[in-house]
């Protein structure tokens, strides 16, 4: 008797558990399109890199450190400079 009882509340436990990875996926999710579309302004020149960094710190439920090595990854991008185009002849052989 003793034993069914702490299968069924083990069950619940993991249950509630199943049911808090996948609430905080989808806040991470919901938060990663939030900061992708935020990223995609920015490089339009809509909002500055400090406005982004502050948006990723402070309404992100996803660790810190993952954060933060996504805007540093995107600051890298957003300040690679624009390739040199240059004009080639093509009546040279």
């Amino acid at each position: 008797m003793r034993f069914s009882a702490i299968v069924v509340i083990s069950q619940e436990v993991a249950a509630e558990q199943d049911s808090r990875a996948r609430s905080c996926r989808a806040r991470c999710e919901s938060v990663k399109v939030r900061h992708l579309n935020t990223c995609l302004r920015l490089r339009e020149g809509e909002e500055t890199q400090k406005n982004l960094q502050h948006l990723h710190k402070t309404s992100s439920p996803c660790p810190s450190s993952d954060i933060d090595q996504n805007v540093s990854a995107r600051a890298q991008l957003l300040e690679w400079p624009e390739p040199k185009r240059t004009w080639v002849d093509s009546r040279l052989p």
